[in-house]
């Protein structure tokens, strides 16, 4: 009883119900044993007791917390960093964390609100759709610039009559963010960070099955490095790589990231240009070519 006037508010509408409906048949008692009664000779504590049981079933039915009563609730579910709400079957909030609040900008909400004042309309259509799921659901969704694990559990009574649910946001955007660089990078050329071959042949695949709906066309350019083997040789490795890096740079600043480009192996490079004429692909290529003619690399040896 301690613990349950210091709750919340709502908790204790419950509680002055359950308190009322004590007082009221031991009052009636006492009085007519000293004998202060409206009728002299008339117990009126059977009608004292049928007021109380009233009361007390307003209090059970109309807040119907005693299904769902919050266990150290300090301790647990405010000092985590999930948001937490859990909702009666009519989508109720029955409770919620400070940690939802925050990521909702709920700090406002109340005990006893609808869970659509709580939650975004977007992010209620998943809900929705959890709910109607016989067991524990969850699913990816994204909030703003975060995204959240989102997470609902029918819970059910000692009958197994459902009587709400529990839903949990775990932030994962940290995780999606690290999961994210880890695909690209597997995507791209590690020296030159242009797509590696494999990728740069799953996205000319993705263009030509494009064009063969949209009736478009798709010209191709292909490129290596005149006597690379004599700027490996000449030079090391490590003005080789100048030179290739030196040629992304190039291709990169002409094509401004219009086109597909990607390093096919070694020193040859291939060009993906969709819906562009032959003309333009060859106009393309000449001013790549133009330019790199006309691009000098200083290597470290020549300095040195």
């Amino acid at each position: 009883m301690k613990g349950l006037s210091k709750g919340h508010r709502f908790y204790r509408k419950q509680l002055n119900y359950l308190i009322a409906g004590i007082i009221i048949p031991a009052t009636i008692n006492i009085l007519y044993v000293i004998g202060i009664t409206p009728i002299p000779y008339m117990n009126f504590a059977t009608a004292g007791m049928s007021l109380s049981g009233l009361l007390v079933g307003f209090a059970l039915f109309r807040y119907r917390f005693l299904s769902i009563s919050p266990i150290a609730r300090e301790l647990i579910i405010d000092t985590m960093l999930d948001g937490i709400v859990v909702v009666n079957e009519n989508l109720h909030v029955v409770d919620i964390n400070v940690a939802t609040k925050e990521m909702f900008d709920a700090h406002s909400i109340e005990l006893g609100c609808k869970l659509v004042d709580v939650i975004p309309s977007e992010i209620m259509a998943h809900i929705e759709v959890l709910m109607k799921k016989k067991n524990s659901e969850s699913r990816l969704i994204t909030f703003k610039d975060k995204v959240f694990d989102l997470h609902v559990t029918p819970l059910f009574d000692y009958r197994s009559k459902h009587n709400g649910n529990l839903i949990m946001f775990h932030d994962v955007t940290e995780r999606e963010k690290l999961h994210h660089q880890v695909r690209q990078g597997a995507k791209l050329d590690p020296l030159t960070q242009i797509l590696n071959r494999k990728a740069l042949f799953e996205e000319i695949e993705k263009e030509r099955v494009r064009i063969l709906h949209t009736k478009g066309c798709l010209s191709l350019i292909m490129m290596d490095i005149d006597y690379f083997k004599q700027v490996n040789d000449s030079y090391g490795h490590e003005g080789g790589d100048r030179a290739i890096e030196m040629l992304v740079d190039v291709i990169n600043n002409t094509l401004n990231g219009q086109h597909i480009f990607g390093r096919y192996g070694g020193d040859e490079f291939i060009i993906a240009l969709a819906d562009t004429s032959f003309e333009k692909t060859l106009g393309i290529a000449r001013l790549i070519h133009t330019r790199l003619t006309r691009t000098s690399i200083v290597s470290k040896k020549l300095l040195s």
